[in-house]
């Protein structure tokens, strides 16, 4: 049995895309992410297909949007910072902009798409088995969050399993349902708020697509019943909250930093809340400052800490000044202006607008196909809302580029016949 470059190249991306949670970079000089030498030799497989091949034609329209926000950005930095913050931030999105093109012209049929899915699964299976033993066996038995990203990779186990879960392409085994409920117990065990209501809301999202296009009426029963069983656990949450400890900390953790958030006085409340709330409320405010005072083209790319040292923005220890203020909006924000922003939410825009052009057309694709759209769409909504509570990263840029490529691998069918002007009768779906 031979191995086709192309399968190559979409193993390489399923690994790649498990690894980018790993956190570890190597340094040879400069630091460099194992996802960015992985996606170095998808490239090069890439740019051959690409010269021989071509390059998939319904990628354009997101490249367009992505190349603009990425020129903005590089322009910024030449004029507001220095020439190896632009070469950095442009060979960073350059590589990422290769990961989608890659991703989604490989991710074009249903082989490949069980490939990448079950090589980056078993990856991320790996990595969160990992952080999960390595807190245990220092004692911690909840709230495993010490190695950083990998945390991530107990609710992304559940967003792609339970996706999967409701297509018919579904293992039909009983070890995938007991590993999906294994993933919803470490999930809740990590004790990663942004994961949990992220893969919630995302995994939501894809429940209710019908294939028949639009929201279905199977798709609302199926739906009312996750959400009624999720309310549920929610209830005996709450109810135990009191009598478990963890689960105490979590619950009144998350209520105060809301209130503080919304509060007039949330500066002066902030001290009777923990580190963690007091931290993110002082560089929430940190970041509405740099915009009010530089609103259409923000400080400069990466500047965030520097700007908020030099000024005094220091209700917190400098030492605790992250590289952005754990939102990427107001990153963007801050270190783009409003300018940058919009051409971000722009990109979104476009990836949305393609998945709901996709989503009326369920009826006219397979099941391959359809299986992509609800995953590019789970993906989307949760890299926006990871993002919303996320420092900045390499990571904050993965949750665009993955979902964009992943919606965009879905070719548009051609379009239907013409109504007839009578009513016919109906068809069997083939």
């Amino acid at each position: 049995m031979t191995v086709s470059a192309k399968d190559f190249a979409i193993a390489l991306l399923g690994l790649i895309c498990g690894l980018i949670f790993f956190g570890q970079d190597l340094r040879i000089g400069l630091r460099i992410r194992i996802f960015d030498i992985g996606l170095i030799a998808v490239g090069a497989v890439f740019a051959w297909h690409a010269l021989t091949r071509g390059v998939a034609r319904q990628t354009a329209p997101f490249v367009i949007a992505f190349s603009a926000f990425v020129l903005y950005m590089t322009c910024n930095a030449l004029l507001q910072g220095t020439i190896g913050t632009a070469a950095k931030e442009l060979a960073q999105m350059t590589l990422f902009g290769v990961f989608f093109l890659a991703l989604a012209q490989f991710l074009d049929d249903r082989s490949s798409l069980a490939t990448f899915l079950a090589v980056m699964l078993v990856t991320l299976w790996a990595l969160a088995l990992h952080n999960a033993a390595h807190h245990v066996s220092a004692g911690s038995f909840a709230g495993w969050k010490t190695l950083g990203d990998q945390k991530l990779t107990h609710s992304v186990i559940v967003l792609i399993m339970a996706v999967v879960t409701i297509s018919p392409l579904r293992p039909r085994r009983w070890w995938w349902i007991a590993l999906l409920v294994a993933a919803i117990v470490m999930l809740f065990l990590s004790g990663e708020r942004k994961g949990w209501v992220a893969a919630a809301l995302a995994v939501f999202m894809a429940l209710v697509i019908s294939d028949q296009g639009g929201i279905g009426r199977r798709a609302v029963r199926r739906t009312l019943g996750v959400a009624l069983s999720a309310a549920g656990l929610i209830a005996i949450a709450s109810i135990l909250a009191p009598f478990v400890p963890y689960l105490e900390k979590q619950l009144f953790s998350s209520m105060d930093f809301v209130t503080l958030l919304l509060s007039d006085d949330a500066g002066l409340g902030a001290g009777t809340t923990t580190e963690s709330n007091r931290n993110r409320l002082a560089m929430i405010e940190i970041a509405i400052q740099q915009i009010r005072e530089n609103p259409i083209f923000g400080i400069g790319p990466e500047a965030f800490r520097s700007d908020a040292m030099a000024r005094g923005f220091l209700p917190i220890p400098a030492g605790d000044i992250a590289t952005g203020p754990h939102n990427e909006i107001l990153r963007i924000g801050a270190e783009l202006g409003f300018a940058g922003l919009t051409l971000y939410l722009f990109a979104h825009g476009v990836v949305l607008l393609r998945t709901l052009v996709l989503i009326e057309a369920m009826p006219r694709l397979d099941a391959a196909e359809r299986l992509r759209v609800r995953l590019g769409f789970a993906f989307l909504v949760y890299g926006f809302i990871v993002n919303l509570f996320l420092a900045g990263g390499g990571l904050n840029t993965f949750f665009v580029m993955l979902p964009a490529a992943i919606v965009f691998s879905v070719r548009l069918p051609d379009p239907s016949p013409a109504k007839a002007p009578w009513p016919l009768a109906p068809r069997p779906l083939s």
